[in-house]
């Protein structure tokens, strides 16, 4: 890797995190879009010299929440965000208490859909 910028090792790292991380191909796809998006906020906030997912810490996780809640993303949104971080972290990093949704702002998003069954009345 000698020879790359570091804003180009990460992304290979990245690349290759999330392919041994497996999933379907939209959880591939999602989780590379969170990547990129990840590397593009660290870089903004100052963090240009991080080469590999495994020098990811909570620092710089917390950045990237403060820039996506000022977005206005959905506590939901977020917190699969999150989830896709955590899946190509290194796993005792990933699993510190100080990585939780809770710990880290995310909390409060619900699973519940917003879609309703149609009722007789509206078939009718």
């Amino acid at each position: 890797m000698k020879g790359r910028s570091a804003s180009a090792q990460f992304s290979r790292s990245a690349d290759q995190a999330s392919a041994r991380a497996g999933g379907s191909h939209l959880t591939r796809e999602s989780r590379d879009r969170t990547l990129d998006r990840l590397q593009d906020r660290l870089e903004d906030a100052g963090y240009n010299n991080l080469r590999s997912v495994d020098q990811l810490a909570v620092r710089h996780v917390e950045a990237y929440v403060e820039s996506r809640i000022e977005d206005g993303v959905s506590p939901r949104t977020l917190q699969n965000e999150l989830s896709h971080i955590r899946a190509v972290m290194n796993p005792d990093r990933a699993q510190a208490p100080e990585m939780s949704n809770k710990a880290l702002g995310a909390d409060g998003g619900s699973r519940i859909g917003t879609k309703t069954a149609v009722t007789a009345d509206e078939l009718k």
